[in-house]
């Protein structure tokens, strides 16, 4: 036989719990997602317990792939959703008020390496690679 006895994540989890309620346990559903993407520990058992020699690195290759799974699924901006209440309505779960937007600009930078150039002078393309959760990273315009 074989299979994974434990799985643990470790990271940083936030919660909201909205819509509120007048009636107890305050709130009509719970909202939550991993802030970024979490540790992941597996332990395997029985045959399975291959993928821990290091040798071939399976146990990696299984953590990559569910690393990608879960930063699909409950990191943000992607949030999981628990209803509390099943007659609350779907829109005020998951259509919340606007709260803000964030803007963000580059100033400036330093410390760019130069490749060594046999003729002439070289300026190096000077960019931002920007991610936000499990977000595919966006690349600004060259400088």
């Amino acid at each position: 036989s074989f299979g994974v006895k434990s799985i643990k994540l470790k990271g940083r989890m936030s919660f909201w719990m909205h819509p509120l309620s007048t009636e107890m346990p305050c709130f009509d559903a719970i909202q939550y997602a991993f802030v970024n993407p979490p540790d992941i520990e597996l332990d395997f058992t029985g045959l399975a317990n291959i993928a821990d020699m290091q040798l071939l690195d399976v146990k990696g290759m299984v953590r990559n792939i569910m690393q990608d799974v879960i930063s699909g699924m409950v990191v943000l901006p992607q949030k999981m959703m628990y209803q509390m209440n099943p007659a609350t309505d779907f829109c005020d779960i998951y259509i919340p008020s606007f709260i803000g937007l964030a803007r963000i600009r580059a100033h400036s930078g330093r410390g760019f390496q130069v490749e060594k150039q046999t003729f002439g002078h070289d300026v190096p393309d000077v960019y931002l690679n920007i991610s936000l959760g499990s977000q595919a990273p966006w690349k600004t315009s060259t400088v």
